[in-house]
């Protein structure tokens, strides 16, 4: 293998990438939607929040959380001040819902809601499993593809996305085979063109940068079989592997960028040129 690759290879462990890393669990619409602080938007980000009742910087930036609005934001209550913590988080499972408007400013106001259930045993365990997996050191804490986070970040990362003017309208659900992991970020969502010539050597370092790039959703498309079989059918993440229908999908999704067989990525529905791949994804343009 060549320097060039070994280097990227080191760089990222020197980075503390670990591939071997437990990942941490994504709330779901589905299961966790009672911890939802706002309305729920099918295509916008996830965020998960950690918060005390009793922490006077998570009350400041609950009178702020407009500005998350962008942001589907599970709100999981972390009692780290002791008793008086354990005990109103404990308290707000005896409501309908952990996360609602009233028990909002309740909090802002520094008082008990008013909860008049026996408990709900099912959302407390829910809520324990969550901040008992991610352990932050400190609140208010939040978390984007398992990265401890700002809120400014995420906002900054958000209007750079955003800011990306779009080519292609594209129905992403259409290439669910070629999805390279069953993550759901939606912060942004990224197709790698692989040419049928792209070196196999590089396929290890690509699926680490890929992977270290965890808070986009990847897509993968080549002409050759044998990338798109150690690109896709290879990755243990994936459940099934249609390797003639991905094949089809290149195609398709080829024409819709004019791009013959060649490496080059779309990102947010435009092909990126090979300085905008630097600006936005870094030293992937290396392998490209």
């Amino acid at each position: 293998m060549s320097r060039i690759y070994c280097f990227l290879f080191v760089l990222l462990l020197v980075l503390g990438f670990d591939a071997s890393s437990k990942p941490l669990p994504v709330p779901s619409y589905t299961i966790h939607k009672h911890f939802l602080l706002n309305d729920w938007k099918p295509d916008a980000p996830t965020v998960i929040a950690f918060k005390d009742p009793f922490c006077g910087y998570c009350i400041k930036a609950l009178k702020k959380k407009s500005e998350m609005d962008g942001f589907n934001v599970f709100l999981f209550w972390y009692p780290i001040f002791g008793e008086k913590s354990v005990n109103r988080v404990s308290h707000f499972f005896k409501c309908e819902k952990p996360v609602t408007k009233d028990i909002i400013q309740s909090v802002i106001k520094r008082e008990e809601p008013l909860c008049n259930g026996s408990g709900n045993a099912f959302l407390e365990s829910l809520n324990r499993k969550m901040y008992q997996a991610y352990m932050p050191s400190g609140v208010p804490a939040y978390y984007f593809s398992g990265q401890k986070v700002s809120v400014s970040w995420l906002n900054s990362m958000k209007n750079e996305v955003d800011s990306i003017k779009q080519q292609v309208k594209v129905d992403w659900g259409r290439y669910q085979n070629n999805k390279y992991s069953d993550s759901e970020h939606n912060l942004a969502k990224a197709a790698i063109f692989l040419s049928s010539d792209f070196s196999l050597e590089k396929l290890p370092y690509l699926r680490e940068l890929i992977k270290s790039k965890a808070s986009i959703d990847w897509y993968v498309f080549s002409n050759s079989s044998s990338i798109l079989q150690k690109m896709q059918c290879n990755n243990v993440k994936k459940a099934t592997c249609e390797l003639t229908d991905m094949q089809k999908k290149n195609i398709e999704f080829s024409l819709l960028f004019g791009v013959d067989d060649q490496n080059a990525i779309v990102l947010n529905g435009k092909l990126l040129s090979q300085s905008e791949v630097k600006r936005y994804l870094g030293n992937i343009a290396a392998l490209l």
